[in-house]
């Protein structure tokens, strides 16, 4: 055996080794293919392909057989590995090698996907649904799961972490990003977190989502309101009204803008019907088109700020400090 690590142009040589590696050749395969010893091939990989130490297995004929076969047959990366006993890593580049598609999956969220939504969940995300939050599908076609993605600003944090551990074990980490303000120029810091997939997110994509993904109130929402959903809701989209009648602050609004004239109707009768509040629908035009929110007069702001401030976080009671008049 011949010792190509030793002549002068070697970075030829190793880029060989790493290509060949990449490409499915187990280490034995190209030792046999450069008449270099075995050791000379996991010397080059590990110091200049910079592959994990794990996945330097030779396989037989008949193991690379049984590793499609199991595939073929549905099983997964993680257990065709733990079968084998060798690194997944391992699994994936023969299935690549021989044209299979990888079945990917992490146990851990393969439980977390049997753990069904409690009720606090549930409310959290119908109060949220009401307001920023938001349900997507899974990029893979693959699957049929939806994901829930939360974002609020850095102001907000205190909030914004009250529903990340609220969905908890759903969210696993979560991020802050720079952005952008779209009315200027303006940065300012976001939170922002995605959930695990899970089959029950489907339901309510369902419930708010048309079929072209536009987001709606469902018909039913009555049965779905309490106190608490409607105070995540005003946390979400609630403010004090400076344009009413009398003292800036005088009553309250939630800016449900997203929702279209119809919705606004189910929720004005949603929240008579449920907390005998009354509301009304405003509305104001901006670039030519018409935005909607629901207005609490005096009175009813009166009774929707005690139906949800014990609900209500201390970094948010701001939104309920109504002027005494």
């Amino acid at each position: 055996m011949k010792n190509i690590f030793n002549k002068t142009s070697v970075k030829g040589c190793y880029k060989d080794v790493v290509d060949f590696f990449s490409c499915g050749l187990t280490p034995h395969q190209i030792a046999d293919k450069f008449n270099i010893t075995y050791s000379d091939v996991i010397f080059c990989l590990k110091n200049y392909g910079k592959f994990r130490t794990s996945i330097y297995v030779s396989l037989s004929e008949q193991q690379v057989n049984d590793i499609l076969n199991l595939c073929d047959d549905g099983k997964k990366v993680y257990e065709i590995a733990d079968q084998f006993k060798i690194d997944r890593h391992c699994v994936g580049r023969v299935l690549k090698r021989y044209g299979r598609k990888s079945k990917h999956s992490n146990k851990k969220f393969d439980h977390l996907r049997k753990i069904p939504f409690s009720k606090l969940h549930k409310e959290i995300i119908v109060g949220s649904l009401l307001g920023d939050g938001c349900v997507h599908k899974q990029r893979k076609k693959s699957n049929n799961l939806y994901k829930y993605y939360l974002s609020h600003s850095k102001k907000q944090e205190e909030y914004f972490l009250w529903k990340f551990n609220g969905l908890s074990p759903f969210f696993t980490k979560y991020y802050k990003i720079d952005a952008k303000l779209k009315t200027s120029d303006k940065i300012y810091q976001q939170l922002k977190s995605t959930s695990i997939g899970h089959p029950e997110f489907k339901r309510y994509y369902d419930m708010f989502y048309d079929k072209d993904g536009t987001k709606h109130v469902p018909k039913n929402i009555d049965l779905y309101l309490n106190p608490l959903v409607m105070s995540i809701w005003f946390m979400d989209d609630g403010s004090l009204n400076s344009k009413g009648r009398g003292l800036k602050g005088s009553n309250l609004r939630i800016c449900s803008l997203n929702f279209t004239y119809e919705d606004h109707i189910v929720l004005k009768d949603a929240i008579k019907a449920c907390f005998d509040i009354n509301t009304k629908i405003g509305a104001y035009n901006r670039n030519g088109r018409p935005y909607y929110y629901i207005s609490f007069n005096k009175r009813n702001s009166i009774l929707l700020k005690n139906l949800i401030e014990p609900y209500v976080l201390p970094s948010m009671l701001y939104k309920l400090n109504l002027t005494k008049h």
